[in-house]
């Protein structure tokens, strides 16, 4: 038995995040499911024993026009 295999197994989770289009329609599922609008998500994450946490930053939110009116006030 190497080392590698005797660490404590650690749980991992993440957010969907995907941004699809289904017909002429775009459709955010953070959005669509909720998260987005609750903050206090977070707090249950962590109440899950989570040890990290896969959180999306969707370039379609940060920068819609393009990287010169890029607003990252959502990740602060």
């Amino acid at each position: 038995m190497n080392r590698r295999s005797r660490l404590p197994l650690e749980l991992w989770g993440g957010v969907e995040c995907t941004l699809n289009r289904v017909g002429d329609e775009y459709r955010d599922q953070a959005r669509y499911s909720g998260h987005d609008g609750r903050a206090g998500d977070l707090d249950l994450f962590a109440s899950l024993g989570l040890q990290a946490l896969r959180y999306p930053l969707l370039w379609e939110r940060v920068a819609p026009r393009g990287l010169l009116t890029a607003d990252w006030s959502a990740a602060d």
